[in-house]
């Protein structure tokens, strides 16, 4: 398992990263794992990665009423490509 929830005061792996999710982030990640049922949040994210690299472009397409609609990331989250 290379993501899981760990306590602060634990060492960080010399290969790994840690992040802090905290204010609007932390109550949209415990919302999703409360609403889909997951076991916790590492769980949540392990799902989320795995969407994103299934997608074949910068593109993921959700059902919403029985509409499909195109969801990708703001300009403000991702480099800036030349094309």
């Amino acid at each position: 398992m290379a993501l899981k929830k760990i306590d602060a005061s634990t060492p960080m792996s010399s290969d790994g990263v840690r992040f802090d999710v905290n204010n609007g982030d932390l109550q949209a990640l415990l919302q999703i794992k409360d609403k889909w049922g997951f076991k916790g949040e590492a769980e949540v994210l392990r799902y989320a990665l795995a969407v994103l690299k299934q997608a074949e472009k910068q593109v993921v397409y959700i059902d919403k009423n029985g509409a499909q609609i195109g969801l990708s990331p703001s300009e403000d989250l991702v480099i800036k490509r030349e094309e």
